[in-house]
């Protein structure tokens, strides 16, 4: 195949379509690549669709239901996804070369040899009638990977000023640029716990660490929570996060105290589980939180530095239409050393 190639004057442009597990909406970005010493990028549009509580709960219990209503959903959702696309791009007056679209995961046991994410590609270039790339981690699982992390793959080539990047949500999970590749891991639990004792409070998140930063440490809950997290050798989980949250509920401390005690915990947990240095890009909600930010550039070695807004809110819709970009260039869009699997993959059917 004729390799896709932009340059600055002429760039390649790409919608990339993201729904995360949390369920909060359809991420959009509308991207320019090109190639110069290294891959470049400019983020014009961004768009957000939020769902409703009646879609949130379809999307929740998708896994429970027949092949047949589930097959159906993903005809009608690859439908939905290209509907909300096509709608935007009227809006912004503008045509991609091509759609990249993650969909929303409904299925992922790699151990099992299979993941599924919703939204049928065909029936989304169906409505938008441009050439289309989804279902971005089977072919990583079929070689014996996770399907996951793919975002390392984006982070190397699109950001080559950091040596490494750290995503707060639920879980932090952080990777590291190599020669050639790159490592990932999850290190801690940060927002399972966070906003677990922000609701305490009546919020949904400790906005700017505001109660942590009101908090004292209670030594007892930290030293528990700080010896199971280091003991967990495992991929963390909200499963796993379960039992943490019982010994936090069963300390008796005021929420302030609960949330500057995780706080700390979850800088321990990164001295020991991730201790280094150089410069770090810090993506999702934890990059909001600007007391854990302060602290961490005050207790760690490393510089972290929080993203642009619209990088911590879009940044994976814009590497998913970058690894879209490669399938359609026949390239390597996946790396094995954080998938685990035997070979780097070209992950995603191309619909052309």
């Amino acid at each position: 195949m004729e390799k896709m190639v932009g340059t600055r004057l002429n760039p390649i442009q790409a919608v990339g379509l993201m729904s995360g597990t949390s369920l909060d909406g359809i991420d959009l970005a509308y991207v320019h690549f090109w190639e110069e010493s290294h891959w470049k990028f400019h983020l014009e549009h961004t768009h957000y669709i939020p769902y409703t509580t009646s879609e949130k709960k379809e999307l929740a219990r998708l896994m429970d239901v027949s092949s047949t209503e589930l097959l159906e959903a993903h005809s009608r959702w690859g439908h939905r996804f290209g509907m909300e696309i096509q709608r935007w791009l009227i809006a912004i007056q503008r045509k991609p070369h091509f759609v990249a679209s993650h969909g929303h995961t409904i299925f992922h046991q790699p151990e099992k040899g299979f993941t599924f994410q919703l939204g049928d590609g065909y029936a989304l270039q169906s409505v938008i009638h441009l050439p289309v790339v989804y279902d971005f981690r089977s072919a990583d699982v079929a070689a014996g990977g996770q399907g996951a992390p793919l975002v390392p793959f984006g982070e190397f080539h699109l950001f080559p000023n950091f040596d490494h990047f750290l995503n707060i949500g639920g879980i932090a999970n952080g990777s590291s640029r190599r020669t050639h590749d790159m490592e990932a891991r999850d290190i801690s639990f940060a927002n399972i716990w966070m906003n677990h004792s922000a609701r305490k409070m009546g919020l949904e998140f400790d906005e700017n660490g505001a109660g942590a930063r009101k908090g004292n440490v209670c030594a007892e809950l930290y030293n528990q929570l700080l010896a199971d997290s280091l003991s967990i050798s495992s991929s963390l989980s909200a499963e796993i996060a379960s039992r943490s949250l019982e010994w936090i509920d069963a300390a008796g401390i005021s929420p302030e105290d609960e949330l500057r005690t995780e706080l700390e915990v979850i800088l321990a947990v990164f001295q020991q589980k991730w201790n280094i240095s150089g410069t770090v890009m810090v993506t999702g909600g934890g990059a909001k939180n600007t007391f854990l930010m302060e602290r961490m550039n005050q207790t760690l070695s490393a510089q972290f530095v929080p993203a642009s807004p619209e990088l911590i809110d879009y940044k994976e819709a814009l590497i998913f239409a970058f690894l879209g970009l490669q399938r359609i260039r026949n390239e390597i869009n996946v790396f094995s050393s954080v998938t685990g699997a035997k070979i780097p993959t070209s992950g995603g059917i191309f619909l052309p």
